[in-house]
């Protein structure tokens, strides 16, 4: 699929879902410095949190932010975009529901979603679980390195 879709299309998505995000936010700071305040919201897609055969470019797009990006609504997501809506205002406001909650740096938003991040973050914490050996065995053995004291466990 890579090779059918251009460079054109590539620099096309990144151009409105990387660049187009970054440009826009940016212009949006000095009026909230200015303020001493201001929230910026970026909607993602499940496209950058796990992929979708035959979009490519989209996905590389949306990965490129890591899932902080501002995407238009379509009307074919499963869940309810008002509801997104207003679930982000609560948050961003910390009321309703999450009250009391601090904000996450990352908030998936549809049970589609939160299936797509477990089942992808899953096989990585197999990956550890079962790698854990090699992934440890280029560390530096019993040297502290910044706030990370790095032991290698002998099996």
């Amino acid at each position: 699929m890579v090779e059918e879709i251009s460079a054109e299309r590539y620099i096309k998505q990144l151009n409105t879902n990387l660049l187009g995000v970054i440009n826009v936010t940016r212009a949006l700071m000095p009026h909230f410095r200015a303020r001493k305040a201001g929230v910026v919201v970026f909607i993602g897609s499940s496209g950058g949190i796990a992929g979708e055969p035959g979009a490519g470019a989209y996905c590389a797009s949306k990965f490129a932010l890591e899932a902080g990006l501002w995407s238009k609504m379509n009307g074919n997501q499963p869940g309810d975009p008002q509801k997104a809506v207003n679930m982000m205002i609560d948050v961003v406001k910390g009321e309703g529901v999450t009250e009391g909650k601090e904000m996450p740096d990352r908030l998936p938003l549809g049970r589609d979603v939160l299936g797509k991040i477990r089942e992808r973050y899953q096989r990585h914490l197999e990956v550890c679980e079962e790698w854990e050996g090699v992934i440890c065995s280029t560390d530096f053995e019993g040297e502290e390195r910044g706030d990370v004291r790095t032991v290698v466990v002998g099996e």
